[in-house]
């Protein structure tokens, strides 16, 4: 199967209404003036500027300010893909693949393209990511439909009520929205997240336009490939994502710099859950797994433990299936020399994971 490599030229998207991330803006404090560059947007949506004298401000809304030059502007994020980063076309049968999954609806009606196209439409860029792209790629079905964009979700909740009938709900400190149908009933959904660049989840969360920082606050190279429908193209930030995808492999991407312990320990149960579906991590991960990311399981209290292992592992499979599936996960953890962990953390949890 042969990808064709793409150019940044070959992508499309309408010109932003906004400054971007990275953008030279000008903006007033208290009636003086000031030059520097947009570093990206925080919770309601408030951009963080940062002025010619290297201070930090945080304006109450984009209209207070605009671009220091018209008609210069960044333009859309994968102009600026770290080096290693590569643009390919989809195959035709990834294509068709991707086009059948959005094409499905979701309560009250609309389509997932259909949000996709009107995010687009506006000059946002928006992709499918996560395990939907990782899915899609190794010929796996797929239900879930994971989407990225760098719209400030705060601009788009107007539209997203007209689409979707109700009032989103949006968690600001986490840039995301679910919308549709309720997922504990099957129905299709829709998770909507922003691109993010600091502490996400908190209230000093930043969000933006970037690959490289995005990419950081997920986990294995595998799930941080980004496809744009519109465009048919699939984004690999770090270069060996669609390799990995296609030939189960993991490699880190996450920097564990950005993520607060808990989410290291959330990574840690991810990592064990995908060597159960047979992927092989590479020297460095399961070194920085060991050495990184496994202390943090003290980190999440038993109640945290216990809803995560259940949504990651407990609740993907059929219920006579459990049981079996909560054993190889812990004979996973056991080979990988984490007994005394699962010990610890894992098996006081045992009839509850079940239950």
């Amino acid at each position: 199967m042969t990808r064709e490599l793409k150019s940044v030229t070959d992508l499309k998207l309408p010109l932003c209404p906004l400054p971007r991330p990275g953008d030279s803006v000008l903006w007033y404090t208290d009636a003086v003036p000031h030059n520097g560059s947009l570093e990206g947007h925080g919770i309601h949506g408030r951009p963080h500027v940062r002025s010619e004298f290297d201070q930090t401000f945080v304006l109450n809304s984009f209209d207070v300010m605009r671009l220091q030059d018209p008609t210069s502007y960044r333009g859309p994020a994968w102009n600026y893909l770290p080096a290693s980063g590569r643009i390919y076309s989809a195959t035709a049968a990834e294509q068709s693949s991707f086009g059948a999954l959005l094409s499905r609806r979701i309560p009250p009606g609309p389509k997932y393209v259909d949000l996709i196209t009107e995010v687009w439409s506006r000059g946002f860029e928006i992709f499918v990511v996560g395990g939907t792209v990782r899915d899609v790629l190794a010929g796996k079905e797929t239900h879930d439909v994971d989407l990225v964009t760098t719209m400030p979700l705060n601009r788009a909740a107007a539209l997203l009520k007209s689409m979707y009938r109700h009032e989103p709900q949006i968690s600001e400190k986490n840039g995301y929205v679910r919308l549709g149908g309720r997922p504990k009933w099957n129905d299709p959904f829709i998770d909507l997240k922003m691109f993010s660049l600091v502490v996400p989840g908190t209230d000093s969360a930043v969000f933006g336009a970037d690959f490289g920082r995005d990419i950081g606050h997920r986990d294995f190279s595998c799930n941080a490939i980004y496809y744009d429908p519109i465009n048919a193209a699939l984004i690999d930030p770090c270069g060996r994502g669609i390799t990995d995808a296609t030939e189960k492999r993991l490699h880190l991407v996450c920097d564990a710099r950005l993520r607060g312990a808990v989410q290291r320990a959330q990574i840690v149960i991810r990592f064990v859950k995908f060597m159960t579906r047979g992927f092989e991590p590479s020297t460095e991960t399961t070194q920085a797994i060991r050495v990184n990311f496994m202390p943090d399981l003290a980190a999440m209290d038993g109640g945290e433990r216990l809803r995560y292992v259940r949504a990651q592992v407990i609740n993907k499979c059929p219920p006579d299936e459990r049981e079996q599936s909560l054993a190889h996960f812990r004979d996973t953890m056991v080979a990988f020399g984490a007994e005394a962990q699962w010990v610890e953390y894992f098996e006081p949890l045992r009839e509850d994971f079940l239950s």
